[in-house]
């Protein structure tokens, strides 16, 4: 079992580095946003990619930043991600942060894998919350056929993401290729 996961990792390795580049080392911002925002939570980095290309397209990247939550961080070491200067740095801890994390948070967000803590039926935060491919829960609205325009528009219309000002840093981007 050990031996297969370990290949498995490897071909996902190198399908992200054949299409990202091979990730080095980045200082990051933690905790520090401006702007409109969307805050992308999960693995997908295939969708990030196409978020900001979308974004980029629509020549809306001045407009709206893109932060990575959680297991999201690891992005900003990959050079084809990286040249993307609309994706600006982390927000939050793991997983686990996401209900308060989220219920601060002024911007969009999209979960784009099953890393998501359901939303408590008390929260704010649903009407702002986008589901992308297999993630499973109820709430929010799905992004179908890598259709971003909804999230871009919504994302326009709300507050800026001004509350995030620390001068925390994280350090991503080491790979062992």
């Amino acid at each position: 079992v050990g031996e297969a996961g370990v290949k498995v990792m490897n071909l996902l390795s190198g399908n992200h580095t054949k299409a990202l580049g091979v990730p080095t080392p980045v200082t990051v911002t933690q905790n520090k946003a401006e702007g409109k925002g969307i805050i992308i939570s999960g693995h997908n980095l295939d969708m990030l990619e196409k978020l900001l290309e979308r974004i980029e397209e629509r020549g809306l990247s001045d407009k709206i930043n893109v932060y990575t939550h959680s297991e999201m961080l690891p992005a900003h070491g990959y050079p084809e991600l990286r040249k993307f200067k609309h994706l600006k740095g982390n927000i939050g801890k793991s997983w686990f942060d996401q209900n308060e994390l989220f219920e601060k948070w002024p911007g969009s967000i999209i979960v784009n894998t099953n890393c998501i803590v359901p939303p408590k039926k008390s929260s704010t935060y649903v009407d702002r919350l986008y589901t992308y491919d297999i993630v499973g829960i109820e709430e929010g609205k799905k992004i179908v056929d890598d259709n971003f325009d909804e999230i871009i528009a919504q994302t326009l219309t709300l507050p800026d993401a001004d509350s995030f000002d620390s001068d925390e840093t994280l350090q991503t981007g080491h790979h062992y290729k």
